[in-house]
């Protein structure tokens, strides 16, 4: 029986392990993407998929959710020590007037950010999914979901050069010990939408295509 319990904790710690990290990164090793390194970038409004939905009480509403990624995003550059160009500037770079207003194509953005910011490349978000958690912070409930993207553009030109997607719903400590402990908090209570989502904009950082030295 000793034995049998000893195969079924590493079965179940190889499994943990083999579970697909929290961010998705794709790195594009094009003409246009090699040996890129980039120090400043400007911040595109992010958006909502043409699916994305806020059905219950639980989904936020899309302007917000798309608002809240953009400024865990921006946050988390900044303190990787990326300069950003904020996502304000762009607006009024591109006379955006309101939030319903559509981006302009990929290449004018790049154009314009690199004509009035200096900007090498542009950022670009798309979040799918924002819904909260049910229940407190301790005890039975259902979790967070965030799912969200970012694509990095060339600018000028608007050639892709990278992209990263964030895709998790909270895990609860029993059913992957490893990937819960990743959590803000070790994985001992249920977070907020928010939360989830500023943590993956944070893991999301960490693979940004940069040298820039970040915080202490």
């Amino acid at each position: 029986m000793r034995r049998l319990g000893i195969v079924a904790a590493v079965a179940g710690l190889v499994a943990a392990c083999a579970q697909p990290p929290p961010v998705r990164t794709e790195t594009y090793a094009g003409a246009d993407a090699r040996g890129f390194d980039i120090q400043k970038v400007a911040i595109a409004p992010f958006r909502t998929s043409d699916s994305f939905q806020a059905v219950g009480d639980r989904d936020l509403p899309a302007r917000e959710a798309a608002l809240l990624v953009e400024r865990f995003v921006s946050e988390a550059l900044i303190a990787r020590g990326v300069e950003v160009v904020s996502p304000g500037d762009v607006r009024t770079a591109l006379r955006i007037d309101t939030p319903e207003t559509a981006l302009p194509p990929p290449a004018i953005v790049a154009r314009v950010v690199s004509q009035e910011f200096g900007a090498p490349a542009v950022l670009y978000g798309t979040v799918y999914r924002m819904r909260e958690r049910g229940g407190e912070a301790i005890g039975s409930a259902t979790p967070a979901s965030v799912w969200f993207e970012v694509s990095l553009m060339r600018a000028p030109g608007g050639g892709l050069l990278w992209k990263a997607v964030f895709n998790e719903t909270q895990q609860p400590l029993g059913d992957n010990v490893l990937r819960a402990r990743r959590y803000p908090g070790g994985g001992t209570r249920w977070l907020r939408a928010e939360e989830l989502a500023r943590w993956g904009a944070r893991e999301l950082a960490e693979g940004f295509p940069t040298s820039a030295a970040g915080s202490p």
